[in-house]
């Protein structure tokens, strides 16, 4: 059973769930993470995914900087509709 913490609500950027929260914990290929995390990500980008078991493939980005604003956030969720 995985440790169950709080955290700050992350918004997803990019992926196919761009703008979705990310959800944690989440169990991807029977590893449970409490963060976001670099496994089997191209150029070793930090990502989330969106649902507690990750069954349905839906993920995005983590935000890592500051640059990211509601604004950005907003247009990527627009762009996806």
């Amino acid at each position: 059973s995985p440790a169950w913490s709080i955290h700050l609500e992350l918004y997803s950027i990019g992926g196919n769930a761009a703008g979705m929260p990310c959800m944690f914990p989440f169990q991807y290929k029977d590893q449970w993470y409490s963060d976001c995390t670099t496994t089997d990500s191209p150029g070793n980008q930090l990502w989330c995914a969106v649902e507690t078991k990750y069954q349905s493939e839906r993920w995005g980005y983590c935000p890592v900087t500051c640059e990211w604003s509601e604004k950005t956030l907003i247009n990527s969720v627009i762009a996806k509709m």
